[in-house]
């Protein structure tokens, strides 16, 4: 025969422990929210606005490798940083504009920090255009051969324009599972491309230089 009290006393334990474990449940699972943090890794191609660099280093342009990083404060706005590494070798240019046959090797080191604004409706947009502008200061190194090393630092504007293309939907399985694994929530192809313009003081008799000039890259951009 059932005991009655047995019984009562097991609902009770229900009734008592059953808010506690629903609540202990909620603690277990937070809801998350959209990611604030991205990492991006990439390269392109930079065209100087140096007069002369085809003459120069022999080609318009170079290779850019570049690795970034933002920080969402709202979804619409981001706080951004970058920096990249280019490096040509040539012949020199005397200070009257004439190529010598002295070979030169130019570092340039460019550092950006700015803000960027997404068009984002939804956290799973495939396509989100962007817009940024920024502060960059490019450290440059100049060594020419049977002369002394040139190196310094100026500083001046980047503005920016692009979009991402959510990847998720190629493969949602795999993206589910970096997320649990990695924290990375949504991966992106990034398209961008950027116009700087920063200029150097230059040597008695050659006058300033402009150290920008225009960037395309293309790189994975991670969101986590």
């Amino acid at each position: 025969m059932r005991n009655p009290f047995g019984s009562a006393l097991a609902l009770l334990a229900v009734l008592l422990g059953g808010p506690s474990l629903v609540a202990g449940a909620d603690v277990a699972q937070p809801s998350r929210g959209p990611e604030r943090w991205s990492l991006l890794v990439g390269g392109g191609y930079f065209s100087p606005a140096v007069d002369g660099w085809k003459e120069q280093y022999g080609r318009s342009g170079e290779g850019l490798p570049t690795v970034a990083g933002s920080y969402r404060v709202v979804p619409w706005l981001s706080l951004t940083a970058d920096a990249a590494y280019l490096t040509a070798e040539g012949y020199a240019r005397t200070t009257t504009g004439v190529v010598s046959s002295e070979r030169q090797r130019l570092a340039l080191f460019p550092v950006t920090l700015g803000v960027e604004h997404a068009v984002r409706f939804s956290e799973n947009q495939l396509l989100v255009p962007f817009v940024g502008v920024g502060y960059r200061r490019v450290v440059y190194r100049l060594a020419v051969e049977n002369k002394d090393r040139i190196q310094g630092g100026a500083g001046g504007w980047v503005a920016r324009g692009g979009f991402d293309v959510l990847l998720n939907t190629l493969d949602p399985s795999a993206a589910s599972g970096l997320r649990e694994e990695s924290g990375i929530a949504r991966s992106y192809l990034r398209i961008e491309a950027q116009r700087a313009k920063v200029i150097a003081s230059g040597s008695s008799g050659t006058g300033d230089i402009d150290l920008g000039g225009r960037t395309f890259l293309a790189g994975l951009r991670f969101e986590f």
